[in-house]
């Protein structure tokens, strides 16, 4: 048996076949969620890159109560409670001692999307001793801008992205 076929029938069946295959392929990174764009990196003037700082930085002299309200100044509201609750006694206890380091924050991605306005912030600071900070921060409906939610505990980090 013989089978004559002429050009413009092979050009047409490998036309079919790099369309079905740029489909398939289209399809495969749209479903494993290769298709969604990274958003740019955040401004450092967003309200939660101040409360970061501000947290990690007490103004001693100034007293706990003012550093607690400058902190909340750029956090949201359930933030703030659960840092007046959790955090603030700790890092103040901390910081009278000498113990809080010093140290600069930089944005390197989102870690994860949790909500339409809920992100999780991979940071990597200057402390060797600590090379990376994970933060939940969320959008302001009104102004639009970041801000600080909570900073995730170090084994809540590790467990949910792994090691850097």
């Amino acid at each position: 048996m013989e089978l004559n076929l002429s050009r413009k029938t092979i050009t047409a069946v490998i036309a079919v076949l790099i369309v079905l295959a740029l489909l398939g392929g289209g399809y495969f990174a749209w479903n494993r969620g290769l298709t969604n764009r990274t958003s740019p990196a955040p401004s450092m003037s967003e309200p939660a890159f101040q409360a970061i700082a501000d947290t990690f930085s007490p103004n001693i002299s100034a007293g706990e109560a003012a550093w607690e309200k400058q902190v909340c100044a750029n956090m949201t509201s359930d933030g703030c409670t659960l840092f007046k609750g959790l955090y603030a006694d700790v890092l103040w206890n901390a910081a009278q001692s000498g113990n809080v380091p010093k140290a600069k924050f930089t944005y390197v991605n989102v870690a994860e999307k949790v909500s339409d306005t809920s992100q999780v912030w991979k940071l990597s600071t200057s402390d060797s001793a600590q090379p990376w900070l994970y933060v939940q921060v969320g959008q302001d409906p009104a102004s639009h801008k970041w801000m600080l939610m909570r900073v995730l505990f170090d084994q809540e980090a590790q467990a949910r992205y792994g090691r850097p």
